[in-house]
Parts: C-alpha cells; sequence; structure tokens
C-alpha cells in the first residue's frame, strides 16, 4: 500500500496526470472547435483564394439574394459522390447566403421516377419557386463550359468557363419574377447579329430574341418590349420611318445601334433628328483618351457620364471602342421630348471628315424619354375599320345617336387613360464596335458588355441587369499583375517573412 500510495503522490505522477489533463482537455476543444466550425456557413469557413474568385459572388447576385422574398428550391440530379465540388461548394454558398434557397440532392440511380418526374437528364439542377410555379433547368454542362476547339485534332477537352453564378442567377431571378421580356431584332437592312456571348446575357437576363422585318411581317407586334435596329448599312423605307415614329410617340422603346458607314441613311438619321439628335458626318478621334498600344485616336475610351442608364459604372470603369461616329444634340430639346446622354466624348475630341477637323464634345449614347401621344389608332382608321365591318348606314346613324349619350363618358375614360400611359423610348448607340467580339474577347478588362447590357435593361423599370459573364477556368500563372490579397498573402508575404525569420535565426546561431 505504501508503494501504490507512494506512485500516485511521486512528482512523476503529478507531472504525469497534468500533462495528461492538459491533453484530454486541448482534445475537447478541438472537438468543440470543430463542431463550431462545421455548423458555420461556408461563406464564412471557406476562404475564396482563386485568382478569378471563382467560388464568390458579386454585388448583382447579393442584391440578388438579399431582396428575395420567395422560396427558392434547387434539386441537384444527378448520382452520389459524383457532383463536382465546385458546384457543390457554389449551391452551398448560394443556400448559405439566403434562408429562402434549399439545395437537395436527388439520386436518379436510386430513385429512378425523379428523371421523368422533372423531365430532366441527369447532372441538371432543377430551379422551382412555388409561389409562382414556375421552373428552370441548368445543365451540369452550361455551369462547366468544355472547349472541344482541340478535340478533332489532339482528341483533347480541357475546361473553358465555370458560369455557375451567372446560371444560379439568371434561374433565381427568372422563377420568382414574371418579368419576361421580349426583344424584336429588325431585320432587312443589312443589320448585324448579335454574338453568341451577348445572346447568353441577355438570356441570362430573361430576356428573348425573335427577327423582325417590318415589311414582309407587318405592323410591329404587340408583345414587342424593345425593338432593335443593330449596326444598319441600308435604309428605312418611308413607310418604315412612319411606323417606327409612330411606335414609339405611342409608349414603344426602340434602340438603334449605329455603325460607321459611308452609306446614305437618310430616315435612320430623320427619325433621330425628330428627337433632338444629329449623327456626325465624319469619325470621331479622342486624343486626350485614346488606347496607347493602338496607337491611333480612333481607338479610344469614351467618357462614362453620371446617368442610370450606366447602372454602377463609374468614370473609372474602362469602354473601349474603335472607329465610330458620334452625335450632336439640338439646343433645345424637342417639345415633349427629354434627352438623357450618357456616353460621351471629352471636349477635346475631333471629328475628322477628310480634310476638316471639328473639336468639341460629342455625344455617343443617347436616350430620349418621348411624351406618350396617345393616337395609335386615329379617326380615319376607326372609319375605315368600321366600313371593312359592314356598317351601313343604319348602324352608323345608330352609332351617331348613342354617341351623345356616351362622349363625356368616353372623354373622361380616354382622358385617364392617356396620363397613364407610358412614355416612348429612343435609345441611340453610335458604338456598335462596344459589342464586336474583337473587342470583347481580347480585353479581359474592359466592361463593354457590361455596359451594354445596363443600357439593354435601362429600357424597363421592373428590370436589372442580372447577366454575369462566366469566369475563366484557363491556367494561370501566380504572377502579382493577376494576384488578389489572399494569393499575394500566401504566396509572398508569408513566405518571404519565414525566410528573414529563418535567416536571422541563422545568423544568431552561427554567432553564438
Amino acid at each position: 500500500m505504501k508503494k501504490i500510495k507512494k506512485l500516485f503522490t511521486s512528482t512523476q505522477f503529478k507531472n504525469g496526470s497534468f500533462s495528461a489533463g492538459i491533453i484530454v482537455l486541448v482534445i475537447a476543444i478541438v472537438v468543440v472547435l470543430n463542431m463550431i466550425v462545421s455548423s458555420l456557413p461556408t461563406t464564412l469557413t471557406n476562404v475564396d483564394m482563386s485568382d478569378t474568385l471563382l467560388y464568390s459572388v458579386g454585388e448583382t447576385t447579393e442584391e440578388l439574394l438579399d431582396s428575395l422574398d420567395k422560396d427558392v428550391e434547387i434539386k441537384v440530379i444527378a448520382e452520389t459522390g459524383s457532383v463536382d465540388t465546385r458546384i457543390e461548394q457554389f449551391l452551398s454558398r448560394y443556400s448559405d447566403l439566403s434562408s429562402h434557397i434549399s439545395v437537395e440532392y436527388l439520386d436518379p440511380v436510386l430513385h429512378p421516377s425523379v428523371l421523368t418526374d422533372y423531365g430532366v437528364d441527369s447532372y441538371s439542377l432543377v430551379v422551382t419557386c412555388p409561389d409562382t410555379d414556375k421552373s428552370t433547368t441548368i445543365d451540369f454542362n452550361d455551369i462547366i463550359v468544355y472547349d472541344y476547339s482541340q478535340y478533332y485534332y489532339g482528341g483533347n477537352i480541357t475546361e473553358k468557363e465555370f458560369d455557375g453564378e451567372g446560371q444560379l442567377a439568371s434561374a433565381i431571378d427568372y422563377v420568382t419574377s414574371d418579368n419576361t421580356k421580349k426583344i424584336y431584332m429588325m431585320t432587312g437592312h443589312e443589320e448585324q447579329s448579335f454574338s453568341t456571348d451577348l445572346e447568353d446575357l441577355i438570356q441570362k437576363a430573361n430576356m428573348t430574341t425573335e427577327e423582325y422585318n417590318m415589311l414582309t411581317d407587318g405592323a410591329i407586334p404587340e408583345d414587342c418590349d424593345l425593338l432593335i435596329s443593330y449596326a444598319p448599312t441600308r435604309d428605312l423605307a418611308d413607310d418604315e420611318m412612319t411606323a417606327l415614329l409612330d411606335y414609339i410617340n405611342n409608349g414603344g422603346k426602340a434602340m438603334i445601334i449605329r455603325t460607321a458607314t459611308d452609306e446614305t441613311l437618310d430616315n435612320f438619321d430623320e427619325v433621330m433628328k425628330t428627337y433632338g439628335m444629329n449623327m456626325t458626318e465624319g469619325y470621331i478621334a479622342e486624343p486626350t483618351r485614346y488606347y496607347t498600344q493602338g496607337r491611333s485616336a480612333y481607338n479610344f475610351f469614351p467618357t462614362i457620364m453620371n446617368s442610370d442608364i450606366n447602372g454602377d459604372l463609374t468614370t473609372d470603369s474602362l469602354i473601349l471602342v474603335s472607329a465610330v461616329k458620334g452625335m450632336t444634340l439640338d439646343e433645345e430639346e424637342p417639345e415633349g421630348v427629354t434627352l438623357t446622354p450618357f456616353l460621351s466624348t471629352t471636349s477635346e475630341a475631333y471629328e475628322i471628315n477628310g480634310e476638316e477637323q471639328n473639336q468639341g464634345l460629342y455625344y455617343l449614347g443617347v436616350s430620349a424619354e418621348v411624351e406618350n401621344q396617345g393616337t395609335a389608332a386615329s379617326d380615319t382608321d376607326a372609319a375605315e375599320a368600321q366600313e371593312t365591318a359592314g356598317l351601313g348606314e343604319t348602324a352608323a346613324a345608330e352609332e351617331t345617336e348613342n354617341a351623345g349619350e356616351t362622349a363625356a363618358a368616353e372623354e373622361t375614360e380616354s382622358t385617364a387613360e392617356t396620363a397613364e400611359l407610358e412614355p416612348g423610348r429612343l435609345t441611340v448607340l453610335t458604338v456598335d464596335s462596344m459589342i464586336d467580339t474583337n473587342i470583347t474577347s481580347s480585353f479581359t478588362n474592359i466592361e463593354n458588355l457590361t455596359e451594354f447590357m445596363n443600357v439593354l435593361t435601362s429600357n424597363f423599370e421592373d428590370v436589372d441587369n442580372i447577366s454575369i459573364p462566366a469566369k475563366s477556368l484557363e491556367e494561370s500563372r501566380n504572377t502579382f499583375a493577376s494576384t488578389g490579397i489572399w494569393s499575394s498573402l500566401f504566396i509572398g508575404i508569408i513566405p518571404a517573412v519565414l525566410l528573414v525569420i529563418g535567416f536571422v535565426v541563422w545568423i544568431r546561431r552561427r554567432r553564438a
């Protein structure tokens, strides 16, 4: 007993007990910390250190999720364990950012009926909103985009882009909103077509496009939310010009994207002049904000003016254009028209027309809000419609007799309706090169497509620009030109500090 008692009272036992207690305490602390950390959202536990901020969400998405007031269900249709970790992590971030978003994984192998229930293939996301009963599907290949350009030559398929944020933000906005817009693209004047990248952004903003020829397709469709003529090089017919002016004057929205051409487009010019805008004859040269590598004042960065049309872009944002013409504005706005310029040159710019040079400020983007005249159906049209319908003299007499009784009521109703009519709008851009793929694909740090989408969506009060470009998955080198703060910290600062400390310790030991 004395030996046992001595064993438990010895200094060695006390030191060992203390060490064992410390170990148990540390293990307990680690377990508790792991439990606490595991319950935290991924937005706090996972730091995005990728060069392109692959797993982070931007301000547009944050605003969308903050304003979300409807529940959104995301069903991941894929075999268990086969979902790309990047997609899993991104979905986790979305669900952490909003309590209205829920994510559920459904294995089609264990539950084959899910494919027919949702009408999709495996490796898809089904985004639904019970409140609106709207649903949309996102294929995994639309999130992780592959490059097949080298497949037929070397059998190589490489990852090109990660579009998780753009696809999910667009899907959530679509299922929770009723604001799907229809854009008609004018044809018949040798107009250009939007690039694939721009069409993708338009679709992400929940807009659809369809071609429309004013001469062959008849009157402008009633479901037209915006009519666009993109870089026409042939002029409007007189009837087309009249129809376009009537459309705008009666609340229609139109957008003309002019291209620098030597062709005469008198009727397009006349439409612009009607609302106080005048095209320049010469090309615009900007000697103070030109692209230095291009070594030409015709390739320059326009001034982004202080206007809501430009969204969040500021004068520090860069937009690059090339070989464009400009506009001047009437000194006095036409009656019933309010002009809002949003893109311009500096006052040091020149209009170059042959040997003639005119210095001054030129506008590259202007929006004209037009007072709704409410004259879509004239008295002549009404009379012709009555005659076509076969109204005889008796019917006309009866209508005249009833007119006296209803005139006052109709006039009151008409006045009330006119007061509530939305104004028309004509937006003119003279910089078609702003959305030229030769520019947008070559410069990753410019805001050309963002600016264009801001201008496009500014036509609608109930639509925001939520078009988010995909993020590149191409290999990038760890150069200071492309590193973020976290990359700089872990790749440069911490290793440098450790090297200095190691060198100092080594010197001290050498001297000891």
